[in-house]
This record gives C-alpha cells, sequence and structure tokens, in this order.
C-alpha cells in the first residue's frame, strides 16, 4: 500500500489594504506568509491575482518576520487598481508544491472599492482676517 503524506498549510495575511482606490492608479498593500509546519519561506514568490487568475503584481517574502511574530515574512507590493468601477475582490497567493516539504497554496481575498478619478479639484486659502497674508505657521 503507497503511503499518503498530508500537505502542510501556508497561511497568508494581508493588510494595509486601502479601503477605495481610484481606478487604474498605483497603490501598495502588505502580505505575509506563515508555514503550518514551520517552513521557511523566505524568498518565496508571493503574487496578487484578480478574479480572473491574472497576476497583477508579485514579489518575494523578505528574510525578518514581521515585528511581533515568530515566521510571519512579508513584503510589501505595489499593483494597479482595476479599472471597473465599483466593488472589486482581489487574493493573494502562494504555491506550496515546490516547498520541502509540499504545502497546500496559501489564498487570502481582500476587497477594496474602486472609485472614478475626481471630477473636481478643492482649493482652501487660510488668510488672517482683514489681511490678504495666510497666517504664521
Amino acid at each position: 500500500m503507497a503511503e499518503q503524506t498530508q500537505r502542510h498549510q501556508v497561511s497568508l495575511a494581508v493588510w494595509d489594504v486601502p479601503a477605495t482606490v481610484v481606478a487604474g492608479e498605483r497603490f501598495t498593500i502588505r502580505a505575509g506568509a506563515t508555514s503550518s509546519a514551520g517552513c521557511d519561506l523566505r524568498g518565496r514568490r508571493i503574487e496578487v491575482c484578480d478574479a480572473a487568475g491574472r497576476v497583477l503584481a508579485s514579489g518575494e517574502l523578505g528574510a525578518t518576520p514581521w515585528s511581533g511574530t515568530a515566521a510571519l515574512v512579508w513584503t510589501e507590493l505595489a499593483l494597479a487598481a482595476p479599472t471597473q468601477q465599483g466593488m472589486a475582490t482581489l487574493s493573494v497567493r502562494l504555491r506550496g508544491g515546490d516547498l520541502d516539504p509540499p504545502h497546500r497554496d496559501g489564498v487570502a481575498r481582500f476587497s477594496l472599492m474602486v472609485t472614478p478619478p475626481a471630477a473636481h479639484t478643492v482649493t482652501v486659502e487660510v488668510l488672517v482676517k482683514g489681511s490678504a497674508a495666510p497666517p504664521a505657521d
């Protein structure tokens, strides 16, 4: 009888996700990963994908764990916001099949609101009463 091994799990975390982004503009998020078996994930490739699975951004997990954690290695990822306005769901993934021992792929989803570019700008100017000069400091 063939021996079956159970794959370990990759856990992902995503943070610093803006609540809203302007369609097509660049923004950054942070993403990190840990292994249920305590395997070293430093230098592993992590990807941000759209709903169709297209890779929007990728990077390598760093060597230093996130402050206050023992093993959450992380990276900052910059990507362009979707061009379709409205709620968008993206995912972060790390493929675990090539890890030793093998792991299940890690996937974490996150959502953000995509808004159109501003149609107008507002400028506020503060002046000293009775003067056309701005206040000191």
